[in-house]
């Protein structure tokens, strides 16, 4: 029988947090600038909490960049790129759950917020604050997020994962 004590248990986990924890900031150094920034800013309004049109959101957990997510995004922004044109329908007409599953994002939840026209993070993350509706994709309870920029088309994508035993 093992003896675990309350020292080598909690030893332990500080261990494996910091595993997770460096995993973390070895995918956000991958991260282009933009991407960094927009999670940055996702990251400290959750924090703080806020107002979404009459919604108030209290403040919520950090979000985790997720690449399937990011694979998604990608394809919907380089779609609407060579679209020039706003729309959550994808090449051969998949919506936003066909296009995560297509990435291998295995979801219990899902919102995407789109745009066109902002030259930076800030703009598009102000944008997307303004608006009720992108405003309570970025406050609600998803757990991982990716967004992608091509040209002036931004994809953001955010997801509750599926848990292996469902």
């Amino acid at each position: 029988m093992m003896n675990l004590s309350l020292p080598k248990i909690l030893l332990t986990l500080f261990f494996l947090g910091g595993i997770q924890m460096n995993q973390d900031a070895q995918q956000i150094q991958q991260l282009d600038p933009y991407q960094t920034e927009l999670l940055r800013l996702v990251n400290a309004q959750r924090a703080k909490g806020c107002h979404c049109g009459s919604l108030k959101f209290l403040p919520a957990q950090p979000l985790s960049w997720n690449k399937q997510l990011e694979k998604a995004s990608s394809i919907q922004a380089d779609y609407l790129a060579k679209r020039k044109a706003l729309t959550h329908k994808g090449q051969d007409g998949l919506d936003v759950r066909s296009r995560l599953s297509k990435a291998n994002y295995r979801w219990r939840a899902y919102a995407e917020n789109i745009a066109e026209g902002y030259k930076s993070p800030q703009e598009v993350f102000k944008a997307w604050m303004d608006s009720p509706g992108h405003c309570k994709n970025i406050m609600g309870q998803y757990r991982e997020m990716a967004v992608v920029r091509i040209n002036d088309y931004w994809v953001q994508d955010f997801g509750i994962p599926k848990e292996n035993n469902m």
